[in-house]
């Protein structure tokens, strides 16, 4: 068992017809990384030939030497290849006289109602990354190349296109008073086209300068509308 290096085809035919694993460790993310000149690396768990986890990281030379940084961690196909892959990460670093492995878990973390009150902590960091000798860190600390620190996902199982109103009132009530006055201006959404990501990231630029934020560049969203295509929506009012 060890962790090898593998093709954008075979990551993409790990992960078809898989749920559960994040945008960020797709085949159409490495080919963002490497439209924006980084250095990535598609690694795998392979055990007698078969491949039991998989991960997307990039890679960096820092002072010290080189630094490798896991985009949201390893998705395997069962859990006990998880703690695996990242005993087996530290050997492959070693060998690729790697001095520094960041890894960032796409965890569950919290449960929140509509007036962001945790209702519920889920997923723990696991234990095992203590076990084999990984040094936990602050979030803020890291900054991964297009990785949020968190990602919000609301929850719309419950509702059909008919609950309209049932969905509104799902929402704190600061947003129902900005979902009713966008209806009153007759603000519609649309799909912007690849020639518009200038006006598009002009204005995430702006707002994130008024509202104090990081902001992504221009090349990544048009590394992103190329590799993800049909599964990227950018939308504008």
């Amino acid at each position: 068992m060890k962790i090898i290096e593998i093709s954008y085809d075979e990551l993409a035919h790990f992960l078809a017809n898989k749920s559960g694993f994040s945008f960020l460790q797709t085949a159409q993310m490495a080919k963002v990384l490497v439209a924006r000149g980084f250095q990535e690396n598609r690694l795998a768990l392979e055990n007698a030939g078969v491949i039991k986890a998989v991960g997307l990281a990039y890679s960096q030379k820092v002072f010290a030497g080189k630094r490798m940084e896991l985009m949201a961690g390893t998705f395997a196909a069962e859990e006990q290849y998880e703690s695996l892959f990242y005993q087996h990460l530290k050997l492959y670093a070693k060998r690729m006289k790697i001095t520094e492995v960041i890894v960032q878990p796409n965890l569950k973390d919290h449960l929140y109602n509509s007036e962001a009150t945790t209702i519920k902590d889920l997923e723990a960091i696991p234990s095992y990354f203590d076990e084999l000798g990984y040094t936990r860190e602050k979030s803020n600390v890291y900054n991964m190349q297009g990785m949020p620190t968190f990602q919000y996902l609301k929850d719309l199982s419950a509702f059909t296109s008919e609950d309209e109103k049932l969905l509104l009132k799902s929402f704190n009530k600061n947003s129902q008073r900005k979902i009713k006055k966008a209806k009153q201006f007759g603000l519609s959404i649309r799909t912007m086209d690849y020639e518009e990501m200038e006006d598009f990231c002009r204005i995430t630029r702006e707002t994130a300068q008024r509202q104090d934020f990081e902001d992504k560049s221009l090349d990544y969203y048009q590394a992103m509308y190329k590799n993800f295509k049909d599964q990227v929506e950018f939308l504008v009012a």
